[in-house]
């Protein structure tokens, strides 16, 4: 009995001891969840910062250092405040005190005034308004506006002088936030005696996203604008005489544009217990009760001075004293005014590269993962395109740029981060090594079709390949599964696009003289072990006979059916008058656009259309504008769009007879604009051979730590009518899949599908 009580004993104390573990494991998991959940908030804060806040744009801030030091305080904070705190590090760099991180209150009834100030009230020959106490008051019925109107101008003839009190504390209600803009705004405009210019808004502009790195056709730019002023009052002589004013102000007051322009016209004194007054910004919550506040732009007052500043900067609970004693000081004089010019010298946004990191530690290796998710979250088109919540990549990719122990393991990383667009412009060009790894490969060249990897040439004959064996497995690892370790880390807008770029990455590759067995399946059906060593350096000469090339052909040409063909890839822009001389009394014509074109399809498209300029393409790109990003919003693009039209026919006569295309995979980016051009020129175009790349939209770059370079599509653009390209590609309308026998007999089906194709047409 006491054997089996010991058992029980234990066997509970084993349980418990389970539980518990189990209960730290789940603790530990949440702690290392909410770590990386503030490091992406971290991360957001730190973005629209860089991009937003007008501070960058002119001073000399080392923001890169700012979220560096502030990493390490976030990982170490234990409590929500300690999580504000580390914030509040990176934010103090700005030196910007309407910029913070701070705990949310929330607003208690306690303690509040049974009734409300009075609106309008006249005490000692001082005219009281109170600008939130008159919204409630008015905006409960249009007789009660009527009303509140009659008896303040009743009140202002006998008058000595006005003090409006415009502080509103936390009041987000817009619809009072309205109505104390129309109150005041209409009272002012009756009462001036001269017309004055308000104050407006200086902000951050971008039009896409400038490269880093070079130059671009995109046209992106980023500016900082200030706002046209407008102007209010009467315009004419005799004007009864304004009366002294005041106004009380926090740092929470509407209306800051109209009373910058009584100030800076000498109609108001400005008094309030905050220095930095207009700020336009807003607030984010970032989850366990705090928010942000983030200045979005600055006041320009009629007199070029930036910022808006009280005339009297009252201590704490003193502003109602302190403006009372100067309405009743007939010897107050107002202080002169410092003029901060608004031409204020710009700095560039070009980003620092580390180009001395080639290994960086973990901070600047979430800088490098907070650069680029902030960039495409920003200024990607085809955001909504990715397939990914893009939310989501900032905490799939913080745990794996930490734990990189090496070079190689960060650019993996930063590759398959880049990977995650789904853009085939998003080239990933690391520099080259200090101490490069070896690569060698085996003595074939790979290719794609017919949904598989094949062998499309053998650099040794004895080596035991034959032109057109199917890889199945190499080293006992499934063809597929090496297809998917390389495409992880390839950015590729399609399918098509993503095994032409795998199969040019040498997927055999390994160290020098290492082994590799093969199973193939050859072009007679049978399965066999072929055993090779990977000995081919990656630069061998002999690659060369294998580039797909078509210079045996000649660029124009009348084929022997009596159409015309014509290389896309190769025509040259002084080539293209004499290419239409060639082909104009042809029945049809076959352009070749397998390859990337030369800039011809704006000379060649007006001549293919009896139609003056039609649209060609749709193009947008994400606008951003400091004064447009709302509350909540990490991110609250507009869209800058066009549409692109065929250039006008200068000369020469129009092309009539039958046209078609040939397309592929290797068609991309311009290839593709030029299908979109000879669309709109020829509706009845047809297009033979396979889906194009899909990735289309003038290239723009950012550079990462470690001097590694990004680019990706920084325009988005559609068929004329609105169709989608990006990951989908130029559809052909008849579908013509080459066959790996074809190829490897070097036969063009695409080209004779074509000629068949005009031949019943004909």
């Amino acid at each position: 009995m006491a054997l089996k009580s010991l058992t029980v004993k234990l066997v509970k104390l084993l349980l418990l001891s389970a539980i518990i573990s189990l209960g730290s494991t789940s603790i530990l998991l949440a702690q290392a969840d909410k770590r990386i959940q503030r490091l992406a908030t971290l991360a957001k804060i730190w973005g629209e910062v860089k991009f937003i806040h007008p501070y960058i744009a002119y001073r000399s801030i080392d923001w890169d250092r700012a979220l560096i030091n502030a990493i390490p305080k976030v990982n170490a904070a234990r409590t929500a405040e300690e999580y504000s705190e580390a914030i509040n590090l990176m934010l103090g760099e700005l030196k910007d005190n309407q910029t913070f991180s701070f705990v949310k209150t929330k607003i208690s009834n306690d303690g509040k005034s049974a009734s409300e100030p009075e609106p309008v009230k006249l005490e000692s020959g001082i005219l009281h308004l109170n600008v939130l106490a008159a919204a409630k008051y008015t905006a409960q019925s249009k007789e009660n506006l009527r009303n509140f109107n009659q008896k303040f101008f009743s009140l202002y003839e006998q008058a000595k002088s006005v003090l409006i009190d415009s502080r509103t504390g936390e009041n987000t209600d817009q619809n009072i936030l309205y109505d104390i803009d129309y109150n005041t705004r209409n009272i002012i405009s009756e009462i001036l005696d001269s017309k004055i210019t308000l104050g407006t808004i200086r902000y951050r502009l971008h039009n896409g996203y400038p490269p880093q790195d070079g130059s671009t056709s995109g046209g992106y730019y980023s500016g900082f604008t200030t706002d046209a002023p407008v102007g209010i009052g009467k315009d004419f002589a005799g004007a009864p005489k304004m009366l002294p004013m005041v106004i009380l102000m926090d740092k929470y007051s509407a209306l800051s544009p109209l009373y910058c322009g009584l100030q800076s016209a000498g109609k108001a004194i400005i008094v309030s217990e905050s220095n930095d007054l207009g700020t336009e910004g807003h607030t984010l919550e970032i989850g366990e009760g705090l928010m942000v506040s983030l200045r979005t732009a600055e006041m320009v007052s009629a007199d070029g001075a930036i910022g808006f500043m009280p005339d009297v900067l009252a201590e704490k609970g003193n502003a109602m004293p302190a403006a009372m004693k100067i309405l009743s000081d007939d010897k107050f004089r107002k202080p002169e005014k410092k003029l901060n010019a608004s031409s204020t010298p710009q700095i560039s946004q070009k980003d620092n590269t580390y180009a001395e990191m080639e290994f960086p530690n973990s901070e600047y290796r979430l800088l490098a993962l907070f650069r680029f998710w902030n960039v495409i979250n920003y200024f990607f088109p085809y955001k909504q395109l990715t397939g990914t919540n893009w939310d989501t990549v900032l905490t799939k990719y913080i745990p794996q740029f930490e734990a990189n122990r090496n070079v190689a393991d960060y650019r993996l990383s930063a590759g398959k981060l880049v990977a995650e667009i789904h853009d085939s412009h998003g080239f990933f060009s690391p520099p080259r090594l200090k101490n490069p790894p070896q690569i060698f490969l085996t003595p074939t060249v790979e290719a794609y079709a017919e949904n598989q990897t094949y062998i499309r040439g053998v650099l040794e004959k004895s080596s035991g390949f034959r032109t057109g064996d199917v890889v199945k497995e190499v080293d006992g690892i499934p063809i597929d599964k090496i297809l998917e370790n390389f495409s992880v880390r390839i950015s590729a807008s399609t399918s098509q696009s993503m095994m032409r770029q795998v199969h040019g990455y040498g997927i055999f590759r390994g160290e020098k003289d290492s082994k590799a067995v093969f199973v193939v399946k050859g072009l007679d059906g049978k399965i066999r072990k072929v055993e090779t060593v990977r000995n081919v350096a990656a630069n061998d000469p002999r690659f060369n006979d294998f580039k797909f090339s078509r210079a045996a052909k000649p660029v124009i040409s009348i084929l022997s059916s009596g159409f015309a063909y014509v290389d896309l890839d190769r025509l040259q822009p002084n080539q293209v008058d004499s290419m239409f001389k060639m082909i104009m009394k042809t029945p049809a014509v076959i352009f070749d656009m397998r390859g990337y074109p030369n800039g011809t399809a704006w000379q060649i498209a007006p001549r293919l259309s009896t139609k003056v300029q039609p649209i060609a393409a749709l193009f947008d790109n994400p606008l951003i504008e400091g004064k447009n990003i709302s509350d909540g919003e990490f991110s609250g693009a507009t869209n800058f769009t066009f549409s692109q039209r065929i250039p006008k026919r200068e000369h020469g006569e129009v092309y009539k007879g039958r046209v078609v295309m040939l397309i592929d995979e290797t068609a991309q980016s311009q290839a593709e604009h030029t299908a979109l051009f000879f669309e709109a020129a020829r509706p009845d175009i047809t297009f033979i051979g396979m889906p194009t790349a899909g990735a289309n939209g003038d290239v723009t770059n950012l550079i990462l730590p470690g001097n590694i370079k990004v680019s990706f599509s920084g325009h988005g653009v559609r068929h004329a009518d609105g169709r989608q390209l990006q990951r989908l590609g130029i559809q052909p309308t008849i579908k013509v899949a080459p066959s790996i026998r074809g190829i490897i007999q070097s036969k063009d089906e695409i080209l004779d599908a074509a000629l068949k194709f005009l031949k019943q047409q004909h």
